[in-house]
């Protein structure tokens, strides 16, 4: 297709914001949108919770070879971090962090181990 002498691009795209988790989900199952597009968590409970979507594609935004990893923050110095630390460690062992993830559709989030202070994602130019 061509338009003016030009070879058309894609179709245009509307795009909508919405405040709310909940606005979205309803402007999707309603028909207002066709399309969500926001963090993997999200959207794996509400598939795992309600039912009414479904995931179509995954992307990294880590990159292709980085995961972007969930993190427990606590107060610095408050001595909590290697009792968390354990406590994520045990839920590893028993095979419950693996049962956790997969109830709410999110095994593809796990990390093989829980780490105190991992390094970031990488800085762009630095």
């Amino acid at each position: 297709m061509e338009r003016g002498g030009r070879r058309a691009g894609p179709p245009k795209v509307d795009i909508k914001y919405y405040q709310t988790n909940q606005a979205t989900y309803l402007a999707l199952g309603s028909g207002q949108i066709d399309l969500y597009l926001g963090p993997n968590p999200t959207s794996a409970y509400h598939v795992a919770k309600a039912g009414e979507t479904e995931i179509v594609g995954t992307y990294s935004g880590a990159g292709a070879t980085l995961q972007g990893k969930i993190a427990l923050t606590t107060k610095k110095g408050n001595g909590l971090v290697e009792a968390y630390k354990a406590a994520l460690d045990e839920l590893v062992r028993s095979g419950d962090y693996a049962k956790i993830l997969d109830r709410w559709n999110l095994a593809g989030e796990a990390v093989g181990a829980p780490e105190i202070n991992p390094p970031g994602l990488p800085i762009e130019g630095k």
